[in-house]
Order: C-alpha cells, then structure tokens, then sequence
C-alpha cells in the first residue's frame, strides 16, 4: 500500500499489474475520486475473466474499481471517511475474487461462475477486515502528522457499525422478502404499495411515511441483476461472518486457513 500511496491520492486512473504466487497475473485498474459527470456509487466491473482460447492463449483476468471518493486538490490528498474504507475494501473483495480465478472456460470464471447465494460473499468477508486493528493500523494515519489511528478511535468504529444493528437487518429482511413475493406472480398498480405495506407490518419498528415510494427507485433488482435474489446480501453476511471469524481466531495475517494452497 505504501508503495502506490502517492498514485491512490494523487492520480485519477491508477493501473497496477499483480504478479501471484499462484503464477497469475493481473491488472487492476482503479478510478477512485469523484468528478462531474461521473456515475455516482461504487462498483466492480468484471472487464475480462482468466480463461483459455480456442487456440490455448491464456487470456489474463482483469477488472475495474470504480468509486466517488473526495476529489484530491493541489493541497490536499483525497481524504478518506471509514465509510469510503469499507467501501473499498468491499469491491476489492469482488476485484479479488474475479481475478485470482484459474478457471479456463470465459463464461464460468472470476464472478461469472457463482451461484447469486454467495456473490457477496468475498466482498462482505473483506469488509470485516477494515475494523480490525491489525489492519487498520497498516495504512490508517493521519494525513499531516502521520499518527496512526488510535485503539480508542478503532473502539468506536466497531460500535457505531454494531449501534442499530438489528434495525438494520430488519431493513434488509424488508427488501429481501420484497423481492421475493414481487416475483411470485404480476402486481399491478396499487398491488405493488399495499404489497410492501403489508411487509412492513412485520419488519418496520417505525411507520414509514405514505408518500415514500422506494419500491419505485429498488434499483438493485430492475437494472442491477438482484432480481429475486437481494436476498443473498444477508446470506453472504452469514456466510462471510463464519469466514472471517476462522481467519481471525488464527492470527489473521498468520492464518493458514486463509493461505492460497
């Protein structure tokens, strides 16, 4: 991370070839800062998997990590929030999880070839690590002084991510069972609301206001490919929680079960 610390803060588009132990190479190609005109959010994009052609050629796996995080200017470097942190660390899980594939066949490798249940799950896994000292510590320090983030401040990121918690995964349980019963057979109209009302019966500690139409914008299951399947955002959590919790009861850095074999 040091190594490329003035290319992360300083330049728009960041390329960096990775050469593995496990013999692959990769490219990675980053577009971390906002700008005008930019799609907003974060996302990886699978641009090429590790496969074999027609005539043998290995072709090299290869993704995209796009962000909006705040723009760097002549005096200041593009400060991080935790949140933008954990954002990276997110779609890295994914970048990671496509390119380390040693699969041959194009339309199964990298992302292509995992059922939607664990799409979320490496990215989630990753995750986990921005809160953990030994982690943070490697590369959180302040931009003028250089002071590594104190165990205090680690202490409280850990419970601000934990406070509300339960709200929280009733939230997604509400967009989960959404989508479900969305896809069981055509709504129409009115249909759609008293659906979600009817959810949110179950789900909702706090009566959500009449005029908010969120069904409207759940973008994630008309354009993003989490059609009948958001679901897996919590699946994954589970999934990634027991991953996680078996790196870091070894050592995490010295955790065999985390090791390429």
């Amino acid at each position: 991370m040091k190594k490329y610390k003035k290319n992360f803060v300083m330049k728009k588009l960041l390329h960096i070839t990775c050469i593995c132990t496990i013999n692959l190479q990769l490219d990675s190609y980053f577009d971390l800062e906002a700008r005008k005109g930019k799609r907003g959010g974060a996302w990886m994009h699978n641009w090429q998997a590790h496969c074999t052609d027609a005539e043998g050629k290995e072709q090299l796996a290869s993704a995209f990590v796009v962000c909006n995080f705040p723009a760097s200017t002549k005096t200041n470097p593009s400060l991080l929030r935790h949140d933008d942190v954990v954002t990276l660390f997110h779609e890295m899980g994914h970048a990671i999880h496509h390119m380390l594939s040693t699969v041959n066949e194009n339309e199964v490798s990298g992302v292509n070839g995992v059922e939607w249940d664990a799409v979320e799950f490496p990215s989630q896994f990753l995750e986990n690590f921005a809160y953990e000292p030994k982690v943070l510590k490697l590369f959180a320090q302040h931009h003028e002084t250089d002071e590594t983030i104190p165990n205090a401040m680690i202490e409280k990121l850990v419970k601000s991510k934990n406070f509300l918690s339960a709200s929280g995964m009733l939230r997604q349980l509400e967009f989960s069972i959404f989508d479900f019963k969305l896809h069981t057979k055509a709504y129409k109209g009115e249909e759609v609301q008293n659906l979600l009302d009817a959810i949110r019966k179950d789900t909702a500690l706090i009566q959500t206001p009449s005029y908010n139409k969120f069904q409207n914008g759940f973008a994630h299951i008309f354009a993003g490919g989490y059609s009948a399947g958001y679901y897996s955002y919590k699946w994954a959590e589970v999934l990634s929680a027991d991953a996680f919790f078996a790196v870091v009861d070894e050592g995490i850095f010295d955790s065999p079960t985390a090791k390429i074999s």
